[in-house]
């Protein structure tokens, strides 16, 4: 789940003309954006791989004047080996039958409250959130917010997506700290991209508590 919070920033690049399929694809082969995967590494190489998300969707023609649909297509493209591991599942909360098809494999119910973001049970408000079957839902309120935000979610969703569908949670649901640990997952993956912190990842980073490293390592 991705829960609320601002965020600010924004792409510099345009989408005009109906070349643009052609276009963007070429520059995926080009800018070998479909080999990106998780990376790591010292203080040097964290400089330049700060804020690497934004360059990576300017690089692939995704910026403010795309539609929230149009950015959910190009991202699995960009990031196709990670989509290829989740459920392949993904949608708004406005497209036709998405939240009783999502709530058809979880046992909590969704509302979307009046700003447009969703509400699973009791829960906080969130721009995102995904089920136990790794199907990934996104708010209303996405279409019209910044696309960086919603390529930030994109991927903090699909991490758990995948942890889902992988295995990763049905080995480890017994832990205590299970919940908090799949989310500091998701929150510190898409920090690795941005280099910006989200608060809700050293909150959950707290309340998970010691946590061996193989447990923070990724597959992808």
């Amino acid at each position: 789940m991705f829960v609320m919070k601002s965020l600010s920033g924004g792409i510099s690049s345009t989408i005009a003309g109906e070349n643009f399929w052609d276009g963007f694809r070429q520059g995926v082969i080009t800018s070998g954006l479909n080999h990106l995967g998780h990376l790591g590494g010292n203080t040097v190489i964290k400089k330049v791989l700060q804020n690497r998300l934004e360059k990576t969707l300017g690089d692939s023609g995704v910026n403010n004047d795309c539609t929230t649909k149009q950015a959910l297509e190009i991202l699995q493209i960009v990031f196709k080996d990670m989509w290829s591991l989740g459920s392949g599942w993904a949608k708004f909360a406005d497209e036709a039958g998405a939240i009783a098809e999502w709530e058809s494999n979880d046992s909590q119910k969704i509302s979307v409250n009046n700003n447009g973001n969703l509400v699973a049970g009791a829960g906080n408000p969130a721009w995102g959130i995904t089920n136990s079957k790794g199907q990934m839902i996104y708010a209303i309120s996405l279409h019209t917010g910044p696309i960086n935000r919603f390529a930030e979610v994109f991927l903090h969703e699909l991490v758990h997506s995948i942890d889902y569908v992988t295995g990763f949670y049905k080995t480890f649901w017994r832990l205590p700290n299970i919940t908090a640990l799949m989310e500091y997952r998701a929150y510190k993956y898409v920090y690795d991209w941005t280099g910006i912190k989200d608060p809700n990842q050293d909150n959950f980073k707290v309340e998970m508590g010691y946590t061996p490293k193989f447990l923070l390592n990724y597959s992808f």
